[in-house]
């Protein structure tokens, strides 16, 4: 299993409310000289998590980090006339948290951040890394009435029960890291079969 250390959010770099799916984002990749798409995850406007490379697979989403990251993208990131904005929808927003919290559980020393921390460039077009402080963070609560809670500080969204928001999310990452045809790929958009095998 790879040693994963972060956790890099991108954008499509697509204008605002224009659909994409990540076998669109494939056959750019392709037509680019990858092997196939470089995310790992993408995330439409819907809130649809599609797969990409299997968690296994290094990415080629971020140039220096690849080899010890995980790549998410969401569909957007520009507006009609092409310039960055940050146009996640709430479905978006709400999914990229569920996703980002589960990968956290799963690899809990990863750090998440944005693809302009590690380039010259606007994506994702929004601060992730700020965004994102506060996922994964776990205090022990202790007596002291001073005592103010990660929750309270970061205003995280109720993540007790964060896998159940959205449909097979725990199962979809299980079958990805290994690489597995997903069981139920009509619940979640899955790649076509070629970019899984």
């Amino acid at each position: 299993m790879r040693r994963i250390d972060k956790i890099i959010v991108h954008c499509s770099a697509t204008p605002e409310g224009r659909h994409h799916t990540a076998s669109e984002i494939d056959a750019w990749h392709r037509d680019q000289g990858f092997r196939c798409i470089g995310y790992h995850y993408v995330v439409l406007l819907d809130g649809k998590i599609e797969a990409g490379r299997a968690e296994a697979e290094v990415g080629a989403h971020c140039t220096g980090e690849n080899s010890h990251s995980i790549g998410v993208c969401y569909i957007g990131g520009c507006d009609k006339s092409m310039k960055p904005k940050d146009t996640r929808t709430e479905a978006q927003k709400k999914s990229l948290v569920s996703l980002l919290t589960a990968l956290k559980e799963k690899y809990p020393d990863a750090s998440i951040h944005g693809h302009r921390e590690f380039a010259a460039k606007a994506c994702p077009s929004f601060d992730a890394a700020v965004e994102y402080a506060g996922i994964g963070l776990y205090v022990e609560v202790t007596e002291n009435d001073n005592f103010v809670s990660v929750d309270e500080q970061f205003e995280l969204p109720e993540t007790e029960n964060i896998l159940e928001e959205i449909p097979n999310l725990k199962e979809m990452l299980s079958e990805h890291e290994a690489g597995e045809t997903p069981s139920n790929p009509s619940a979640w958009g899955c790649l076509p079969l070629l970019l899984l095998l």
